[in-house]
């Protein structure tokens, strides 16, 4: 059997793998974004709690929201807040507006999970 050395083999182009410097800038790059889209998404759904705690029949505004929600950790707002609000947001609000965000996310979850069960590319 004639085994032809290694040095009079035919030259092959040889295909090299992406270094890793060029493919970390566009990790990075896609991380930050993703970072910030998820941090707005988390502004939005506190802010989102925030005013509809506010909204009912016992109006109660942004800033009295968060400074009856501030008060029991000992800090103070500036914003006034009667005795009654109080009640409403720790006693009414805050439990179902907390109750509503985890159904959501716990449906979200299960959205997610079904689709991949199902291997459904939405």
């Amino acid at each position: 059997m004639n085994v032809l050395p290694s040095s009079s083999l035919p030259d092959r182009p040889t295909v090299r793998p992406p270094s890793a410097l060029a493919v970390r800038p566009f990790l990075a790059q896609r991380q930050r974004r993703s970072l910030g889209i998820v941090g707005g998404l988390g502004v939005a759904l506190v802010g989102a709690m925030v005013v509809s705690m506010g909204l009912g029949a016992v109006s109660v505004s942004p800033g009295a929201v968060l400074s009856i929600l501030a008060e029991p950790a000992g800090v103070t707002l500036p914003w006034a807040f009667e005795p009654q609000q109080y009640q409403v947001i720790w006693g009414i609000r805050l439990p179902r507006v907390i109750l509503g965000a985890l159904v959501g996310a716990s449906l979200s979850t299960c959205g997610a999970l079904l689709q991949g069960l199902f291997r459904n590319p939405l």
